[in-house]
C-alpha cells in the first residue's frame, strides 16, 4: 500500500492537485493508487509517501510557483525538508524534489548550480526532464564545482554570499547566514564535503541579525565531518573578538578579500592554483601589532582589512614582502636596488612576461591597481609598506 501523508500546511495543499500527486506517485512508485493522510507538523512545503510494504518512504520538496523570488521559489525550502529527512531513522529513505508548473525561474544559472548540488548529495529532482536542460548532473571534483560556479556567476563573481577556497590542507567555506543565504551556505557545505577528500571548514558570515546556521544545521555539517569555524562578524564588534585571535584574523581578512578580488587568483599573475596563493598583506601584520598608536581595535581591524592586502602567489608574497616590488601610489615598480642583470631577468620574466608587458627600463610602470580597487585606505596602507622598506616618493 503507497501512502501519502500531506501536511496541515494549508498553502501547499491549494498547490497540490491530484494530478500533481499522481505524477509524484507514479515517478516513485510507477503507480497512481495511493491512500491519503494527515498529520501535524510544522510548516514545510513536503510530504511524505510510504510503501508500506518496502518500509521505502520519500520525502517530497516542491518548489513555490507562486513566489518568482529565486530563493522563496525553492532555496528555502529544501534545507528545513533536508533536516526532518535527515532525522528520520527509516532505513530505506529518499529525498526528493518536484517542481510545480517548471518556469523561467526553474533555468536560471543560479538554481542550476543547485540542481547539481541537489544531486550530488543523494537528492532526486523527479521531473528535471521537464525543464528541457541538459549537463544537470552531479559534481565530480572541486574542480568542477568552482569551475562551474564560475561559469555562471557573471558580473556577481564578487558579491556572492558564499566563497570557498582551496587551502591545502584543507577547504575553507565562508556562507552568510542571514535569511536565505543560510540555506544556500548549508546545502553547499554539504556538496563540497561529498565531492572532497580533504578536511572541510564552514566559517559562519554573521551580517544584520543572523545568529549563524540553525542549530539543526550545524549538528548535520558537523555530524558529516565538517568543521565548524569561529563566526566571522561584519562589524566593529567583530573585529574586536577578532583581535587576539590569530586565526580568525586569517579567516576574517581572507573572506574580506574574497569579496573585494573573488576567487583566489595572483593579483599580479594570475595564478590560479588556489593552494599556491596567499592572503598578502600591505601593512604587515606584525608592523600593525608593534604600533602603539594604535588601540587593539584598531589593529584587528587593520590585520583583518581586505583593502589592507591580495591575493599573491608565493613567488610574489616574497618579493612584495621583502620591497623587491612595491607600489608608487597605485602603479607597480621594482626595487632600484636590484641592479644585477641576472636578477633584472629574474624580475621581468617572473612579473611582466606573464601579465604580457614589456619595458626596457626595469623602473617602468608594469602594473596598475584596477580602478575599483582603489581607495584612500588602500593609499595608507601602501605608505606604511614605503616606510617598512624605506622607499622615498
Amino acid at each position: 500500500m503507497i501512502k501519502i501523508i500531506l501536511p496541515t500546511n494549508q498553502n501547499l495543499l491549494n498547490d497540490l492537485t491530484d494530478d500533481i500527486l499522481q505524477n509524484v506517485c507514479n515517478r516513485i512508485f510507477n503507480t497512481t493508487n495511493y491512500e491519503k493522510e494527515t498529520e501535524t507538523r510544522r510548516n514545510g512545503r513536503y510530504i511524505k509517501i510510504v510503501n508500506d510494504e518496502t518500509d521505502e518512504v520519500h520525502y517530497v520538496c516542491f518548489s513555490n510557483p507562486n513566489n518568482n523570488s529565486r530563493n522563496a521559489h525553492l532555496m528555502q525550502f529544501v534545507s528545513p525538508t533536508y533536516i526532518e529527512f535527515y532525522n528520520d531513522n527509516s532505513n530505506n529513505k529518499h529525498l526528493d524534489i518536484f517542481l510545480i508548473n517548471p518556469s523561467g525561474n526553474d533555468r536560471t544559472d543560479y538554481i542550476k548550480l543547485f540542481y547539481r548540488c541537489f544531486i550530488t548529495i543523494g537528492i532526486k529532482i523527479l521531473n528535471l526532464d521537464d525543464l528541457g536542460i541538459s549537463g544537470i548532473i552531479a559534481f565530480n571534483s572541486y574542480g568542477d564545482l568552482k569551475s562551474y560556479r564560475n561559469q555562471t556567476s557573471g558580473r556577481n563573481a564578487h558579491n556572492r554570499s558564499t566563497y570557498f577556497t582551496d587551502d591545502d590542507e584543507y577547504i575553507s567555506l565562508f556562507g552568510k547566514t542571514f535569511g536565505a543565504n543560510a540555506m544556500e551556505s548549508f546545502i553547499l557545505a554539504l556538496t563540497i564535503k561529498q565531492i572532497v577528500d580533504k578536511p572541510v571548514v564552514f566559517y559562519p558570515v554573521l551580517d544584520n541579525e543572523s545568529d549563524s546556521l540553525s542549530v539543526e544545521q550545524r549538528n548535520i555539517l558537523i555530524n558529516k565531518g565538517i568543521t565548524y569555524g569561529d563566526s566571522i562578524e561584519l562589524s566593529p564588534s567583530g573585529y574586536a573578538k577578532a583581535t587576539r585571535d590569530t586565526s580568525r584574523n586569517t579567516s576574517v581578512f581572507h573572506y574580506n578579500l574574497l569579496q573585494k578580488f573573488g576567487d583566489k587568483q595572483c593579483y599580479l599573475c594570475g595564478c590560479d592554483l588556489e593552494h599556491l596563493v596567499i592572503g598578502a598583506h600591505i601593512e604587515r601584520v606584525t608592523d600593525i601589532d608593534h604600533n602603539t598608536n594604535y588601540t587593539p581595535d584598531q589593529k584587528a581591524e587593520r590585520a583583518t582589512d581586505g583593502d589592507n592586502g591580495f591575493w599573491l602567489c608565493a613567488n610574489h608574497d616574497k618579493m612584495f614582502e621583502y620591497g623587491i616590488i612595491y607600489f608608487e601610489q597605485y602603479i607597480m615598480r621594482v626595487g632600484a636596488f636590484i641592479t644585477e642583470q641576472l636578477q633584472q631577468n629574474f624580475i621581468e620574466k617572473s612579473v611582466f612576461d606573464m601579465r604580457q608587458v614589456y619595458i626596457n627600463d626595469i623602473n617602468s610602470t608594469i602594473f596598475e591597481i584596477k580602478s575599483e580597487h582603489r581607495n584612500d585606505k588602500m593609499l595608507d596602507y601602501i605608505s606604511k609598506h614605503l616606510d617598512r622598506h624605506n622607499v622615498v616618493i
